[in-house]
């Protein structure tokens, strides 16, 4: 029961459970696992706060309880922007998608560049699991411009990408210029 558990640096989410090996101290020596003392642990395959409890065997009794931390540190990945740069009339459908390996918990659509700050200010639960899924979210847009979208997963990374839309009169302009009018 005097013994001690070193500090588990953070871990990676991996996305199986992680199980990290402290090192455990009992009257200045370092404790074998299987011999001295057993490890289970608790809440350690996702992101947060996970716990791994020391319970000594043979010569040693008593128990100990340490937390560690898992971080994910990849951003979302932010598909291309699918449906076209040109308004088609007068508005234009486009397709976002946005996966991550913990999930994306928020995102940001709209004309202004996002930050860290801004990329989650949309958590509609169904558009997120439009967002993941293979047909993505239908998001329209009825003016030239350019439109951002940016994703935001559970540890707060974040990623965004642009498309930048131009307007009907001069595209249907250029199209009238080069006689391809109508395609």
């Amino acid at each position: 029961t005097n013994g001690t558990v070193g500090a588990i640096s953070v871990q990676t989410y991996t996305g199986s459970a992680i199980t990290p090996n402290p090192t455990v101290t009992a009257l200045s020596k370092t404790l074998t696992k299987g011999t001295d003392y057993s490890l289970t642990y608790k809440n350690n395959t996702n992101v947060g706060t996970a716990t791994v409890y020391i319970v000594g065997k043979g010569n040693f009794c008593g128990s100990k309880t340490a937390t560690f931390t898992i971080s994910d540190k990849t951003a979302p990945t932010v598909n291309d922007i699918g449906g076209g740069t040109t308004l088609k009339a007068t508005s234009q459908n486009l397709t976002l998608k946005c996966t991550d390996t913990v999930g994306v918990t928020a995102y940001y659509w709209g004309t202004t560049e996002p930050t860290a700050a801004t990329a989650a200010t949309i958590t509609t639960a169904a558009d997120l699991t439009a967002l993941a899924s293979t047909s993505g979210l239908t998001k329209s847009v009825n003016a030239a411009g350019t439109y951002w979208l940016a994703c935001r997963d559970a540890a707060g990374n974040y990623a965004k990408k642009s498309i930048t839309i131009a307007s009907y009169t001069v595209n249907n302009l250029l199209e009238t210029i080069a006689g391809t009018t109508g395609t």
